[in-house]
C-alpha cells in the first residue's frame, strides 16, 4: 500500500493553514484486487430502516462546520500483512454540486446511482458513468451528474424541514429516483445492535454492493508509508455527513512473530470537494449513526 507522499504533504499543509475546505487523502495503489462476486454467499435482504440517531439527525456539508482537527500516530513494525478488497473498480468519486447547499445526501445518492448506472445504464439519462474500455468510473461531475444531484436534492426534501436531510428522507428520495427509472432498490442495515455486522459488510463488497453511511463526527484517515513504519493521520468532520463505503481493508502489524496491532477500515467516497476518497476506521463505530447496503435490480 504505497501512498502519494506529495498529496499527503499538501493535505497537512492545507489543514495547518486552516483551509475552510475539508481535505481527505486520496489513496494510491492498493494491495489486493477485488474478490470476485461469484461463489460468495448473498447478503440477507432483511430491511431495517430509520432507527437510532439517523432517524432525527440532520446531515449537511456546510464548509463552515468542518473541523481541521488533525492527529498523527507513527506505528513501527518488522512485518505488516493486510487483507483488502473492494467493489469492482470502486465507485465514482463525485463532488458536491456547487449550486446546492447542504447536499451530502444528494451527493451520496448520486455516487450510488453512478455506481449502478454501469449495470443499469439509464439510471443517469444520456450518460455512461464509466469508461467502457477499462470499466473504471468517471470521477467527474458532468452536466448529467449535476442534474442527477439536483433531482435527488429535491426528492430528498433537502433543507425543507431543517438544514440538510435526515436518514429517512435521504433513503426514500434515492429509492423514489430509482423506482422512477424502472428499477427496484432495497436497503439492508449493517448495524447489529450497537455493533457492526462485519460479515454482512464484507459480503456486500465481495458481492459488488456499496454501503451508504450516515456519519456523526467521523474521522477520515490516510497512511503515509515509511521504511518500517506507517504514519497515520486522521482528520475530523465536526458535523453529520453522508459517505459511501466501497471497500474493506485490514492491516496487521507484527514485531517478529507477535501481532501487536490490527486496524480495520472501510474505503469511502467522501463526497467532498477535494481528495474524494479516504478511509474510516471500523474497529470502533461510535461515529456511525447507521449504514445500509444498497441493492438495485
Amino acid at each position: 500500500m504505497k501512498l502519494d507522499r506529495k498529496k499527503c504533504a499538501c493535505l497537512v499543509a492545507s489543514v495547518l493553514a486552516l483551509s475552510c475546505t475539508f481535505i481527505v487523502p486520496k489513496m494510491s495503489a492498493k494491495a489486493d484486487e477485488p474478490l470476485p462476486a461469484e461463489g460468495v454467499a448473498a447478503v440477507s435482504e432483511t430491511e431495517i430502516r430509520y432507527t437510532g440517531p439517523g432517524a432525527t439527525n440532520r446531515y449537511d456539508d456546510n464548509a463552515a462546520t468542518f473541523a481541521s482537527d488533525i492527529s498523527n500516530e507513527k506505528i513501527y513494525y518488522t512485518d505488516r500483512q493486510y487483507t483488502y478488497y473492494t467493489t469492482t473498480n470502486g465507485v465514482p468519486l463525485y463532488t458536491p454540486n456547487v449550486d446546492l447547499t447542504n447536499s451530502c445526501g444528494a451527493t451520496g445518492g448520486a455516487i450510488i446511482a453512478g455506481f449502478y448506472d454501469k449495470y443499469y445504464e439509464n439510471l443517469i439519462p444520456n450518460y455512461t458513468s464509466y469508461y467502457p474500455a477499462t470499466g473504471k468510473y468517471k470521477n467527474i461531475n458532468t452536466t448529467p451528474v449535476d442534474n442527477l444531484m439536483s433531482e435527488l436534492y429535491t426528492l430528498m426534501r433537502t433543507n425543507v424541514d431543517d438544514v440538510g436531510v435526515n436518514e429517512s428522507d435521504c433513503c426514500e428520495g434515492l429509492e423514489t429516483y430509482v423506482t422512477n427509472k424502472g428499477y427496484s432498490l432495497s436497503y439492508t442495515s449493517i448495524k447489529n445492535g450497537s455493533g457492526l455486522n462485519m460479515t454482512a459488510c464484507q459480503n456486500a463488497f465481495r458481492n459488488n454492493k456499496p454501503i451508504l453511511l450516515f456519519c456523526d463526527q467521523v474521522g477520515v484517515v490516510f497512511v503515509d508509508e515509511g521504511t518500517g513504519y506507517d504514519n497515520i493521520t486522521t482528520l475530523a468532520v465536526a458535523n453529520q455527513h453522508i459517505m459511501v463505503a466501497y471497500g474493506y481493508y485490514q492491516v496487521r502489524y507484527y514485531n517478529g512473530s507477535t501481532n501487536f496491532r490490527t486496524d480495520t477500515y472501510f474505503d469511502v467516497a467522501t463526497g467532498l470537494n477535494m481528495n474524494t476518497t479516504g478511509w474510516v476506521k471500523v474497529d470502533s463505530i461510535n461515529w456511525l449513526d447507521n449504514g445500509y447496503i444498497v441493492s438495485i435490480s
